[in-house]
């Protein structure tokens, strides 16, 4: 366990702070992939996920969760200003911007695609380090959205190449 290893305390932060984006990185590349099982080994096996006002509990919440999204659902995440203080030396609490594009044509998710509507989350959550070394997300909550960008067509923020902007 990463507290047996005697680390300067600045250092621990930096390793704290590593972990933790990490751990929020993997998840969401997994989630954006359709990767559960990936999605699910960035995750610790208590972890709580406050999500659009449901408290989502351990692998079978989160499951269902992404079981109930729709097939033709293309999203992308990207994580903004991700800043994070360690507690201790196995406990990061994070904070960071997610921007979340998606777009769901009915059809089978191909690229280039317009976005169907993009939003900026404020996130918060904690990370902690396992008796393995791994880094696993324990809590996570994205806040609704304070400068939710709304419904935004490609020719209103930018457009592919071929069309109108």
């Amino acid at each position: 366990m990463m507290a047996d290893v005697m680390v300067p305390k600045e250092t621990q932060g930096d390793l704290a702070e590593a972990g933790a984006r990490r751990a929020l990185t993997g998840f969401y590349r997994a989630m954006d992939c359709g990767d559960m099982d990936a999605m699910l080994a960035c995750c610790h096996p208590e972890m709580v996920w406050e999500r659009r006002g449901e408290v989502l509990r351990g692998a079978d919440d989160f499951r269902r969760a992404q079981a109930s999204k729709s097939s033709t659902l293309l999203a992308h995440h990207l994580i903004l200003n991700f800043t994070a203080q360690a507690s201790s030396a196995d406990r990061a609490d994070f904070e960071t911007l997610v921007l979340a594009i998606r777009s769901d044509s009915g059809e089978a998710p191909a690229m280039p695609q317009s976005p169907g509507y993009m939003s900026m989350h404020r996130c918060t959550g904690t990370a902690i380090c396992d008796d393995d070394g791994q880094w696993r997300l324990i809590h996570y909550r994205p806040e609704t959205p304070d400068m939710d960008a709304g419904t935004i067509g490609p020719t209103q923020f930018f457009a592919w190449p071929g069309q109108a902007g």
